[in-house]
């Protein structure tokens, strides 16, 4: 995938190849964002996480998780481990419960 993206038709490709597929790549980010939502559903009910610490529901959060994903995966020449790592260590922070941090501070 690297060396098609760092190819002079790589992004030419990319382009015709989204043009092509644009229904089913809408219908698997779609189902992939629903399925990421459930998960931060399940978390916030099991007091894993607190949706209302940032202000958002579970699908405007899986919402920027893709959104964030695409993006690093967009900025060619990042360590994409690295900086992916970063932002869920934020993320992680941003919507830990008071009872979850309570439970990292004993451990």
């Amino acid at each position: 995938m690297e060396e098609i993206s760092a190819s002079p038709h790589g992004q030419e490709l990319f382009d015709s190849n989204l043009t092509l597929s644009r229904d089913i790549t809408t219908q698997s980010r779609r189902r992939l964002t629903t399925r990421i939502g459930e998960g931060l559903e399940e978390a916030a009910a099991r007091a894993e996480i607190d949706l209302s610490a940032v202000g958002a529901t579970a699908a405007e959060l899986a919402a920027l998780i893709l959104a964030t994903d695409e993006g690093v995966k967009a900025t060619r020449g990042q360590d994409l481990t690295s900086a992916t790592s970063l932002f869920l260590r934020v993320l992680s922070v941003a919507v830990s419960s008071q009872q979850a941090q309570s439970s990292n501070a004993l451990r």
